[in-house]
């Protein structure tokens, strides 16, 4: 996947029950944030996302070029050093765009392409836009991670056995009642055993209440501010412009590159 033309849009909805409003945050990742983006993930304790596209289908446009991929049920996974896997769950579409490359190595002001060349160039199929709608998340926790000493409860066996129950006339049931409880016996007798872990404890949820990191969403906010800010910026730089309070610096856009 190569970034040179990579855009990546992501969406994160959650749903606020206060005052059963529903809150959208929208988040355009460009190429000068891909890599903050992943390096603030990272840091948050992320050690590895997975994509599942589950009935992913794809729409050729040979006339352009153009590929869209779209999943209606993808789902994003984090797993993180702490125990915690958190799933997004939601649509996914992606554009890929044909463009031509060059061989590696090939100098095109050295050799120039010949008419032959030309013709039969190579080209090669890149990711132009990913857009993720994150419409809920769901948070699992190892078991390893879940810390405390540890019991196992054993089921307490039935008061009568069945075989004697059953070749015992006087001890049929002589109430409605008393058949419930043989019933409840007959599920208690066939329940797995449980753990108890007394005085358990877990870890701290990695995440915020959009399913992402604290400190990846203060990167896409501030990516959002310093995208809608580009002409000032820009404005500024061929002004020779100060800053705030009289600097004569721009440290703001130089965070993210």
């Amino acid at each position: 996947m190569s970034t040179g033309s990579t855009r990546i849009v992501l969406v994160v909805i959650v749903t606020v029950f206060i005052f059963c409003a529903l809150r959208v945050i929208a988040a355009e990742i460009g190429v000068p944030i891909i890599p903050r983006f992943f390096l603030v993930t990272t840091q948050s304790g992320v050690k590895s996302m997975t994509f599942c596209l589950d009935g992913a289908r794809e729409r050729i446009q040979p006339a352009t070029g153009h590929i869209t991929l779209e999943c209606v049920t993808a789902v994003w996974t984090y797993k993180y050093s702490n125990g915690y896997t958190i799933t997004l769950r939601g649509p996914l579409t992606a554009h890929l765009m044909m463009t031509a490359v060059h061989p590696p190595g090939n100098n095109s002001n050295l050799n120039p392409p010949s008419n032959s060349d030309s013709s039969q160039g190579q080209y090669v199929y890149k990711f132009d836009e990913l857009q993720f709608d994150a419409n809920y998340h769901d948070k699992f926790i190892a078991l390893e991670s879940i810390l405390g000493p540890r019991t196992l409860e054993i089921p307490p066996l039935t008061h009568t056995p069945m075989g004697i129950m059953a070749h015992s006339p006087s001890l049929q049931y002589s109430t409605a009642a008393e058949q419930s409880q043989s019933d409840l016996d007959d599920e208690i007798r066939w329940e797995e055993p449980r753990v108890l872990i007394e005085h358990g404890s877990i870890p701290g949820e990695p995440v915020n209440a959009f399913g992402i990191p604290q400190a990846t969403m203060r990167c896409l906010e501030l990516a959002e501010s310093v995208t809608s800010m580009a002409e000032l910026i820009q404005y500024a730089k061929e002004t020779n412009s100060s800053g705030p309070l009289g600097t004569n610096s721009l440290s703001l856009p130089l965070c993210l590159h």
